[in-house]
């Protein structure tokens, strides 16, 4: 592993400062110096101290913040495909042409965006909430994944009621302030379940 590769993973925080020193084979004490010049200096701190100046080699700060953003996502856009590499998801299905093969993928990337932006908008909601959201048994937090929103809303039951022969929905579950919280991010209420269905 090179030098830059330690340090770029020191600096992401995927191994700590003193393991770093450990990989690279310096000492402690050489490596919180040039721990403490990136922190009051950024990237461009960590200059060759040998020739007295900044690298002529050195990428630019904006480029190696880029990298390291990339970097750190990486386990994300992994975590987003998982699902679509397990057999139990994907084993019980049998496309029969390329063509079905072609259309279910577009499919799933399709539900894979929309499912990325509910996940984006619940989180940036959350950042101007006061209290951490409350998810099914009782787990609170500030940065729920998408999918554990959704169990919130396994539970939600409606029956169909006849009223002056229009049919109407109407919520037969517990009320759950939580969901309703986040119904409210998107600008929704309860009302999604209980709208007029149709006339009988």
């Amino acid at each position: 592993m090179k030098v830059q590769e330690v340090i770029l993973r020191a600096i992401a925080k995927q191994i700590t400062w003193w393991q770093a020193a450990e990989i690279i084979g310096i000492s402690d004490r050489q490596l919180r110096r040039w721990q403490r010049r990136y922190e009051e200096h950024g990237y461009t701190g960590l200059i060759d101290r040998r020739r007295g100046r900044v690298s002529e080699r050195q990428v630019p700060l904006t480029t190696v913040e880029e990298v390291l953003r990339l970097y750190k996502e990486q386990h994300e856009v992994e975590g987003r495909f998982r699902f679509l590499k397990s057999p139990y998801f994907v084993g019980p299905l049998f496309l029969h042409s390329p063509r079905r093969v072609e259309a279910f993928a577009y499919v799933m990337l399709l539900a894979l965006l929309l499912y990325s932006a509910f996940e984006h908008v619940i989180r940036t909601k959350m950042k101007q909430e006061q209290e951490p959201l409350i998810l099914p048994g009782d787990r609170k937090s500030w940065k729920p994944t998408g999918s554990s929103v959704m169990d919130m809303f396994d539970t939600v039951l409606t029956s169909a009621i006849e009223v002056d022969g229009q049919i109407h929905r109407v919520i037969t579950s517990r009320p759950y302030p939580q969901r309703d919280r986040v119904l409210a991010f998107f600008e929704w209420d309860t009302g999604i379940y209980t709208e007029q269905v149709f006339k009988g």
